[in-house]
């Protein structure tokens, strides 16, 4: 392929290469925390024109698909290198041992993902019409492969084309229908309506350009209606209280550090005790929040204990064994967990993180890539164990929370125990990995995404931030940004009811990328006829 390029100039460099990179890399500019959002629709809408040339290049359809799928995988190319460059602020953290893997991770990563956007336009240019049916392959093709892109090798559905609806907390609302993927499909579409009025060697689209304009108008419409509905409220008898400690992740695991970051999270919350209101009190610590294994130390969970009001507990992340037994025992498993602990300093519930983050929590295909001299980036001996629970946790008759640890919340239809609905969401995190950079503007983009789908509050608790109460329709009432030190404080938000995603998962996406292609065939076949 690179050969066949090289042999057709400068030319088809641009056309099949360059042009489709740098689409790829302008529409990634709409994305959290630029928010540039008319990128999108002259992005995808580049892309759309280059497949057509590529078409128009190509008049047979098995020499079509090499030349798409290489548009494609520059364009995703583009997406991924720039909007997912703030991976490279954990591999800093500890650059002694792990900077050399930069150059590798900033090129792999985005590339691998490419593969997803290859797979798509190569073979939506097997049906490729210069009309509306190859705008609707198009579009059907993305969102397929995005989906699977969130599913296949353990997922990473990061950065979907649908978190550009995020900018409009209007057009947000439509995840709690279709869910991020359907909005995603929903997205494309929108963003195809240059393509749809101008086509290379075709005819404008104008039917399907007013369907994508009259179905952006609606779901903007609806969800304008659902933020302008009354709201459920809060419970007034129920407060939580977030704290964020901002302990730089180049401290958290030295010895010597340990007391003085147990002190920053006893202050902060003898703090927010002082302002301890009646009812029940929820203080929740981000992911891992302590040096220590806590489960294993009844001393120290007394010592925290200590500082909680009356009717109170702690909600934390902790890192957890079992059994308790030495490190150097090989059936010892490790757990990234979230525990509940009263004001005896009793653990009264455990959740153990189900999705575990490949290379940060665990190394995959160990006994190959070890010898070679790659690790895992949490400094912990083993490998974490991924949990099996699948239940809400409950708190002494207070609202059921479904437990959500950092990379959890990145993933749709990741609430345990769907049958079981929980009342709220309790997201803990550690974006200390990342410092400043896009990657944890990003990851609260996502989980507010989980209260739209489900219809529950979330409270996000987050090391270095940001940390963030958001309600039932993804409205963030209060947040602690990057870096800061302190407390958030409020009442628990209340629940809506069960949305239609909620009840139905990914049932309604299906139904539109299935509609999508049918239109796309029905177009087909009445063109055909007209021709007859």
């Amino acid at each position: 392929m690179l050969r066949k390029i090289r042999s057709g100039g400068p030319h088809q460099l641009f056309w099949r290469a360059l042009l489709p990179f740098a689409a790829g890399l302008l529409g990634s500019l709409a994305l959290p925390p630029w928010h540039i959002w008319p990128a999108l629709p002259v992005a995808f809408s580049l892309l759309a024109w280059t497949l057509d040339k590529v078409a128009y290049s190509e008049p047979a359809v098995a020499r079509r698909c090499r030349p798409a799928a290489l548009v494609g995988w520059c364009f995703g190319f583009g997406w991924f290198v720039y909007s997912l460059s703030w991976v490279t602020e954990a591999f800093r953290v500890d650059a002694a041992i792990f900077a050399w893997m930069i150059p590798f991770v900033v090129t792999f990563l985005p590339a691998g993902l490419a593969l997803f956007w290859a797979a798509a336009t190569a073979t939506a240019i097997r049906w490729w019409r210069s009309d509306a049916s190859g705008i609707l392959v198009l579009v059907a093709t993305l969102s397929i492969t995005e989906w699977l892109r969130g599913h296949l090798f353990t997922g990473f559905p990061w950065n979907l084309p649908g978190y550009v609806a995020g900018t409009s907390d209007a057009l947000a609302q439509t995840a709690s229908i279709v869910g991020i993927y359907g909005l995603t499909t929903l997205v494309l579409l929108w963003s195809m309506l240059p393509a749809m009025l101008w086509r290379r060697g075709g005819t404008p689209s104008y039917r399907l350009a007013g369907f994508s304009i009259a179905s952006f108008a609606l779901c903007w419409g609806l969800g304008g209606w659902r933020l302008a509905a009354a709201g459920p409220g809060s419970h007034d008898d129920i407060t939580v209280s977030i704290v964020q400690a901002s302990i730089p992740q180049s401290i958290k695991w030295q010895q010597e550090r340990r007391a003085d970051i147990l002190s920053r999270y006893l202050e902060l919350t003898a703090k927010a005790a002082a302002n301890d209101v009646p009812g029940h009190h929820i203080f929740i610590w981000p992911e891992t929040a302590l040096p220590y294994l806590v489960a294993e130390l009844p001393a120290l969970r007394h010592r925290v204990a200590a500082e909680l009001p009356p009717d109170s507990f702690l909600v934390l992340g902790a890192i957890r064994r079992e059994p308790t037994a030495p490190a150097s025992d090989t059936s010892v498993r490790v757990f990234n967990s979230i525990l509940v602990i009263n004001r005896n300093g009793d653990v009264t519930a455990t959740y153990d993180k189900r999705r575990l983050v490949p290379f940060g929590e665990f190394l995959p295909f160990e006994g190959i890539l070890g010898p070679l001299g790659l690790r895992k980036l949490v400094p912990v001996p083993l490998s974490f164990s991924a949990g099996t629970t699948t239940a809400p946790i409950s708190i002494a008759g207070l609202p059921s929370f479904a437990p959500l640890v950092c990379y959890e919340a990145i993933f749709p239809l990741s609430i345990p125990a769907r049958g079981l609905r929980a009342k709220w969401i309790v997201n803990v995190t550690n974006d200390a990995w990342f410092g400043s950079s896009a990657g944890p503007v990003q990851h609260l983009e996502q989980a507010r995404f989980r209260a739209i789908e489900e219809g529950l509050p979330l409270v996000r608790a987050a090391n270095t931030g940001i940390s963030a109460i958001i309600d039932a329709r993804g409205n963030v009432l209060k947040r602690l940004d990057t870096g800061a030190v302190g407390i958030l404080t409020a009442p628990l938000p209340r629940p809506v009811s069960n949305t239609l995603y909620g009840r139905f998962g990914d049932l309604f996406y299906a139904l539109l990328v299935a509609s999508l292609l049918g239109a796309a065939v029905a177009n087909v076949r009445k063109l055909g006829l007209n021709r007859s």
